[in-house]
């Protein structure tokens, strides 16, 4: 986790940056730092090597904490990873990743470039799982 951005604010901003509060301890999806400025509030990802601020107004916050490092909003910790992986004896390693709430397996890496970023795993999870855990309830 790297500790906040250094240097100069950005064009536009303010150069008061705010420390965020966790709902729990083992809260990862909470900005550790906000800033307000034109284009609105924003939240730094403390999970990025380099970190990075992203609008909160427009969910790009939400989005990046979901898509690019697999933690739900909702639960704020980190999707549930697939219980089996099956890799293809293909050009390009296709892989699939079998999920434990619906038991259907989704395409994790695929295509010419093959990419382990498991993006397309956590748009599977942020839906079946949301639904998996309001039927639960």
């Amino acid at each position: 986790m790297n500790d906040g951005p250094h240097g100069a604010p950005s064009e536009g901003f303010e150069e008061e940056v705010d420390e965020s509060e966790s709902l729990f301890a083992s809260d990862l999806y909470a900005p550790r730092l906000t800033r307000r400025g034109p284009p609105g509030r924003e939240g730094w990802c403390s999970l990025c090597p380099q970190g990075g601020w992203y609008s909160m107004k427009r969910s790009q916050y939400l989005y990046h904490m979901q898509y690019d490092h697999g933690i739900s909003s909702l639960t704020r910790k980190v999707f549930e990873p697939p219980s089996m992986l099956r890799i293809w004896n293909d050009e390009v390693e296709t892989t699939d990743g079998l999920c434990e709430h619906c038991s259907e397996w989704i395409p994790i890496c695929f295509g010419p470039v093959r990419k382990r970023d498991f993006k397309a795993w956590f748009k599977h999870a942020h839906k079946c799982h949301r639904d998996k855990m309001e039927r639960s309830h």
